[in-house]
Order: structure tokens, then sequence, then C-alpha cells
């Protein structure tokens, strides 16, 4: 069985069940040394390509004979597919439990690519924004706060991909599966 590492701030947002989506680069890095550079090909222009994989197009450079450069993508996790939280042994640690250890375990509902900064309001409470425990500024809307604080938090993940930069990303939608509870669809 796989795992997917949140830090202790997000496990407890999953738990409270206020995190339900998570962005990760695996598998576009590098597409993301230069994302200006490339565009991703719409999913109903994508005719014999397997449901899982996606296609971008290289806008600024060809191949010696004219041809673009493209790059078929797949996400690191799949639908329906269980992972367990992987979650440090003791605190400032870099010993994690392993599988039969984990305390949590999430079930893929859905993946797709798209760039970061495409992330909606809605998105970013799925991604755990507290919005009770948030101090908002006086002359802010909420949305503006909830963007500022995930564009914080991702350049605190991702400080060599940073929400300037707009890397691509891929999306996961999950749930959290009581316990004993092995999966939720597909049974």
């Amino acid at each position: 069985m796989r795992s997917i590492l949140f830090r202790p701030e997000m496990i407890k947002a999953i738990v409270k069940g206020r995190k339900t989506q998570t962005r990760r680069l695996s598998g576009l890095k590098e597409i993301n040394l230069n994302p200006d550079e490339w565009i991703l090909v719409r999913r109903d222009q994508m005719i014999g390509i397997p449901p899982d994989t996606y296609i971008l197009h290289n806008i600024k450079r060809t191949e010696l004979d004219g041809e673009a450069i493209a790059k078929f993508i797949k996400p690191c996790y799949q639908y329906g597919e269980v992972v367990y939280v992987k979650e440090a042994i003791h605190r400032c640690n870099t010993d994690y439990a392993s599988h039969e250890a984990a305390r949590y375990f999430l079930q893929i509902l859905g993946m797709k690519p798209q760039r970061v900064q495409e992330i909606s309001y809605e998105d970013i409470l799925s991604e755990g924004w507290d919005i009770k425990t948030s101090q908002p500024y006086t002359d802010r809307t909420a949305g503006e706060d909830a963007r500022d604080w995930y564009k914080a938090l991702w350049d605190s993940i991702y400080p060599k991909y940073p929400w300037e930069l707009n890397p691509y990303i891929w999306v996961y939608s999950f749930i959290k599966l009581r316990e004993n509870e092995k999966t939720r669809i597909g049974r």
C-alpha cells in the first residue's frame, strides 16, 4: 500500500473533515522548469488516450523535424486507490510509521492536472482552510484571505516551485475512510 505525506496541521484538518483535496507536483517537475512553455490539451481532444493520461504540448519548442514536443503525464495516485497517511513517529522526526501502524486511510476519488493559481475559493476550503480560526484583514474579503493563506502554505511546502511560478500540479480529491473500512467505492 502506498502512502501520502501531510503536515501535522493538515492531518488535523483531514480528521476534522475540512481537508478533502491536496495538490502535488509528482511527475511534473521537468515541465515545471518552464511551466509557461506548456499547455494542457483538453480531455475532449484526446482521442484514444487512456482516461488516466493527459497530454501537455510545448508551445515554444519543436523537434528537429518540426513536430511539436508533447509529454504524456499520469497521476501518481489513481481513482479508487486507498493510501495511508504517513505520520512521523515522534515530533521533529524523519522516521515515519508503516502502513501497519497507520491511523488514517484515504481513498482517492478524483484527480486532474491544472496550474496551482487556478485554485478556487471552494478548493481552498477543501484544502483545509479554516475560515472560523483565520484572522481576516479588515479591508479584505474571505476569498482574498483564503488565497493568501493557500499561497503561503504552497510556498512553504514547495519553495523551489513557488506560487509565482504557477507550476502545473495534480489535484487529488479524497475521502477519509472510517476505522476498519477498506474502501467506499468499488467494493
